[in-house]
């Protein structure tokens, strides 16, 4: 009889190299469509928490008279620090998408400095310091009126002061430290054009911190996310929102102080 000899196929290897380049291509296809998912996940915890700040404000607001947070003399963070016991979590104030430690910032809980910088800021307004009339203390046509000549003491305005509730910003991304101040000049993405690198309060500059653009939650509730514009305003500013009237609580662009 004859005996039959078989033999074990194997893979040969330019069959071994073909399996290994089509693997690349799919882990190279598939990884950025998993990091831009967690990406949107993150984004979309930062509107979670900028939805609740934004309920927060408003029980704030119906317990004060209808006044809006204010800011006082040694208080840096005080319109954060105003709303901890409407939510009672203090992560609620960090964007998931920022991880800056800073020496000025401290942590709410034990005071440590060199700790995580909070992300969210309060409308303080369209003014900015890099604007031609340098108005970010002056123009108060957010949601706070200063208190004098005091750069540190400013009064809420009141709830019947904000024209147009679903158009007008109460927080959002931003990268003020230690104070959480929603102003033009430290919006993540907006690099100072005369230091390449450094934001325009001197800080190492931060890109916009969702695909391109940031997050904010308005006076009326509802939170929304906006592509950074880019480039300059009318008043030299940096142009942060598709819409400036946003910061203003008169409902429109303000060309001088509000009363």
């Amino acid at each position: 009889m004859l005996r039959s000899i078989t033999r074990k196929k194997a893979f040969t290897l330019i069959e071994l190299l073909v399996v290994i380049a089509i693997i690349a291509i799919l882990a190279a296809i598939l990884f950025p469509v998993f990091a831009q998912a967690r990406a949107k996940a993150r984004q979309a915890s930062c509107l979670s928490n900028l939805s609740q700040l934004g309920r927060a404000g408003m029980m704030y607001v119906q317990d004060w008279d209808e006044k809006f947070p204010g800011l006082s003399p040694g208080l840096r963070g005080d319109p954060v620090t105003t709303m901890q016991p409407y939510i009672k979590n203090w992560n609620v104030f960090y964007c998931p998408e920022r991880s800056t430690v800073r020496r000025n910032c401290a942590d709410p809980v034990t005071g440590a400095a060199n700790s995580r910088c909070m992300g969210y800021g309060y409308n303080w307004g369209s003014g900015c310091n890099k604007c031609k009339a340098g108005s970010l203390w002056t123009k108060q046509d957010g949601l706070v009126r200063q208190v004098g000549r005091s750069t540190d003491n400013y009064d809420g305005v009141g709830l019947a002061e904000v024209a147009n509730p679903a158009n007008t910003f109460f927080y959002g991304d931003c990268n003020d430290d230690p104070r959480q101040t929603l102003w033009r000049d430290v919006m993540p993405g907006v690099e100072d054009p005369a230091k390449p690198g450094r934001d325009t309060n001197g800080n190492p500059f931060e890109p916009a911190r969702h695909s391109g653009g940031n997050n904010f939650v308005f006076v009326d509730g509802h939170a929304k996310w906006f592509r950074l514009p880019g480039g300059l305003y009318e008043d030299g500013g940096p142009w942060v929102v598709p819409e400036m009237s946003m910061y203003s609580r008169t409902g429109k662009w303000e060309n001088a102080r509000v009363p």
